[in-house]
């Protein structure tokens, strides 16, 4: 991976964060098939000029370490905690600055969706009352 300069990681942050905000508004059910595909493909000329451009290495590994933080949140959560113990242990496991930022970023809002899912269940779980 190759050092991003600051400008570029900015607008992959950025884009990235656009990104992953439109899938879940993509998911509400106000939203029309028409503004889904308007979306969909938003995303995709989005994804196609990060991975065809000089950084697809570092939008790849964001996507990758949010994914994983997604799918494995226990586990990508210790290995977040072991990391931020020591800049050394970052090191030691040939994480660069920009890729310290990227597993940052993708915990945050790995985070976040995890919020709203839990309150969309909150508020579609009818509440029990008692007779």
């Amino acid at each position: 991976m190759t050092s991003m300069q600051s400008e570029h990681e900015e607008a992959m942050r950025s884009d990235f964060h656009d990104q992953i905000t439109e899938r879940w508004k993509a998911l509400q059910p106000s939203v029309t098939e028409a503004e889904r595909r308007e979306i969909t493909g938003r995303a995709f000329e989005r994804d196609q000029r990060w991975r065809s451009g000089a950084y697809a290495v570092d939008w790849d590994f964001l996507h990758m370490v949010y994914s994983d933080f997604r799918d494995y949140p226990h586990a990508m959560q210790g290995f977040a905690e072991a990391l931020d113990v020591s800049d050394n242990v970052w090191e030691d496991y040939g994480l660069t600055e920009d890729m310290r930022r990227s597993v940052i970023q993708a915990r945050n809002i790995a985070h976040e969706e995890h919020l709203a899912i839990e309150a969309l269940h909150q508020q579609r779980t009818p509440i029990r009352r008692e007779r």
